[in-house]
């Protein structure tokens, strides 16, 4: 399950749970949508690797031409999977 999963899951048991302000849960809502926000706030910031980071990666681990040019497609298929680098 990924961050955003979880702590929405967690927003909504603590929403469901909740009654009133003098609630236990009340606060514990409180704090999951502070979490929320500021990991949301944070996402924008994640930045897709440099040619030249990939690169110093390649010529550290020595890879032949092939294994870089997978290794350097497998690091944009993983930023592509996680949204790095793209708009939120």
């Amino acid at each position: 399950m990924n961050k955003e999963r979880e702590l929405l899951i967690q927003a909504i048991d603590a929403c469901d749970a909740c009654d009133d302000e003098k609630d236990a849960y009340y606060e514990r809502l409180n704090n999951v949508f502070e979490e929320i926000r500021n990991y949301l706030i944070c996402e924008p910031e994640r930045k897709p690797m440099t040619e030249e980071e990939i690169e110093r990666r390649i010529d550290v681990n020595n890879f032949s031409h092939e294994a870089a040019s997978a290794f350097a497609s497998g690091i944009r298929s993983a930023e592509k999977h996680h949204g790095i680098g793209e708009s939120l």
